[in-house]
């Protein structure tokens, strides 16, 4: 009876392991937001939470084949690295390896060429450049670039603010009626420079709203994000204020 009995224990922890691990997958698409169904998955997500509370995070490709792995000392009510980020090609060679510390580059940043050959290897201090060597793809050291550079209006932030206050017509209907507040709001800047998907974060006043909302999708094209030599897409947060001069 107690040998039944303990079979059973087995058995529902089994049980219990492998409705936990179902909870934990997430599934994401081609841009890594979640979806509910694995039909249109890219990738899928795995969540280990270790005894001190943090937190490694997983990705796989569809196939199988992990994508990334990072260390999170938080992650639930803000994520900070803190450790290792290593991602993946989906052939499974080492793509990119770097050490974090409190969500600061802190260590090494080391990148691979798709032959397998170092593309980038630089120090960091508590999220400060030190030194670093960058090569091509037969090994010879080239000139040194930056690792990741934000996207940037063209002509800097004070271009930006520029654009923004002649640019922007106050709403009369607000103005009428004394509405004041702040905008804020995300866009992505592609690959090209390109402004998409302009969406509402904080809302002022419906007049305000759709005012900030127009004059970002008339933006020209910004000069876009680098990662490692390459453009990318970047999420970018723009707060617009209305106020009135004195």
């Amino acid at each position: 009876m107690n040998n039944y009995k303990s079979y059973l224990q087995i058995i529902g922890l089994l049980f219990l392991s492998l409705v936990s691990i179902g909870q934990d997958t997430l599934y994401l698409d081609k841009d890594m937001d979640t979806i509910l169904t694995k039909s249109n998955a890219a990738y899928y997500r795995l969540l280990t939470i270790n005894k001190d509370s943090s937190v490694i995070e997983r990705n796989y490709y569809i196939s199988g084949q992990i994508w990334s792995e990072q260390s999170f000392s938080q992650y639930f009510d803000e994520k900070i690295l803190d450790g290792k980020s290593k991602y993946w090609r989906e052939n499974g060679e080492l793509k990119i390896d770097i050490d974090y510390k409190n969500n600061k580059l802190h260590g090494k940043i080391m990148t691979f060429w798709k032959n397998g050959k170092l593309k980038r290897n630089d120090n960091y201090l508590e999220g400060e450049f030190v030194d670093g060597k960058c090569f091509n793809e037969n090994g010879n050291e080239i000139p040194h670039f930056i690792y990741q550079i934000k996207p940037s209006f063209i002509g800097g932030d004070a271009a930006l603010f520029q654009y923004l206050s002649t640019s922007i017509r106050y709403p009369k209907k607000a103005r009428r009626k004394g509405i004041q507040g702040k905008v804020i709001l995300n866009f992505v800047v592609n690959k090209d420079g390109s402004i998409s998907d302009v969406t509402l974060v904080r809302s002022a006043h419906e007049l305000l709203d759709n005012e900030a909302i127009r004059v970002t999708k008339a933006m020209p094209d910004w000069t876009p994000g680098m990662n490692d030599g390459d453009p990318v897409k970047v999420k970018y947060t723009l707060p617009v204020t209305f106020k009135f001069e004195d």
